[in-house]
């Protein structure tokens, strides 16, 4: 998985074969997993459409995760 961060704001995240939202919101419904973080943006992701705020992609995924929960013990 690799997700890029300006100002505040998602660019350019994947996971597997999946982007963009889809990708942040498998990314949170991961147990475990391990991360690095390396500073600095390649001239591209400077120039990336950002896909949204990192705040409100982030409720939604934990959001989401709530909810598959419930079902599966339902």
């Amino acid at each position: 998985a690799e997700v890029s961060f300006r100002e505040g704001c998602i660019i350019n995240p994947s996971f597997g074969n999946l982007v963009n939202q889809k990708a942040i919101f498998e990314i949170l419904a991961e147990r475990e997993g391990t991360y690095s973080f390396r500073t600095g943006l390649s001239p591209q992701q400077m120039k990336a459409a950002e896909i949204g705020d990192f705040m409100m992609l982030l409720m939604e995924g934990v959001k989401r995760v709530d909810e598959d929960k419930e079902r599966t013990y339902h």
